[in-house]
C-alpha cells in the first residue's frame, strides 16, 4: 500500500506543479477568471495531499 501512496502523492504533485504554471500563465494573459479557477483546483490539489497525510500520520 506504500508504493500505492507513494505514486499517488507523485501524481498529486506533478498535477500541482501543472496548475501552477498554467495559473502564472493566466496570470500573465489578464485571465481573472481562469486564474481564480485554476487557483481554486491547486487548493484543492493540496487538501487532497494534506488530507492523506493525516490519515497517514
Amino acid at each position: 500500500m506504500g508504493d500505492e501512496d507513494a505514486e499517488r502523492r507523485d501524481k498529486l504533485l506533478k498535477l500541482e506543479d501543472s496548475l501552477c504554471d498554467l495559473q502564472v500563465l493566466a496570470v500573465e494573459a489578464g485571465v481573472e477568471t481562469t486564474s481564480a479557477l485554476l487557483r481554486m483546483a491547486i487548493l484543492d490539489v493540496r487538501q487532497a495531499m494534506g488530507f492523506r497525510k493525516k490519515l497517514d500520520g
